[in-house]
């Protein structure tokens, strides 16, 4: 959760012109890598738990709202695809917890995977 707050505050940093262009890209890149690095670990983690106990497919619940917090994770950055952020990198508006799209942004723009078309 701290890193969705670094992200948010990125955006309003961004959306208010307190900080340059550039300053706000490398901020946000940055703020980006350690949350994919986050999020991955908290996908491993919950593995790791449902393996130690013997429970293959048991919710994790979310602290605050008792939801499954695997699916709670699809969903905490789809409004990227729509904030002022989307002009520094380009967002997926469907679920990209793992962040493929912005990493795939320089890159060509015809798909080289044929997985890539169903990610997006």
């Amino acid at each position: 959760e701290a890193g969705l707050r670094r992200l948010r505050h990125v955006a309003e940093s961004h959306a208010e012109a307190t900080q340059s262009w550039p300053e706000v890209r490398r901020e946000l890149i940055d703020t980006l890598l350690h949350l994919r690095v986050l999020s991955l670990d908290v996908v491993d983690t919950i593995e790791n738990w449902r393996r130690a106990c013997g429970r293959q497919g048991a919710v994790w619940p979310d602290p605050q709202t008792g939801d499954n917090y695997l699916l709670k994770m699809k969903d905490d950055t789809r409004w990227l695809a729509e904030s002022p952020l989307g002009d520094i990198l380009r967002f997926s508006s469907k679920s990209d917890p793992f962040f493929v799209v912005p990493s795939t942004a320089d890159g060509p723009q015809t798909p080289t995977n044929q997985m890539t078309p169903k990610l997006q």
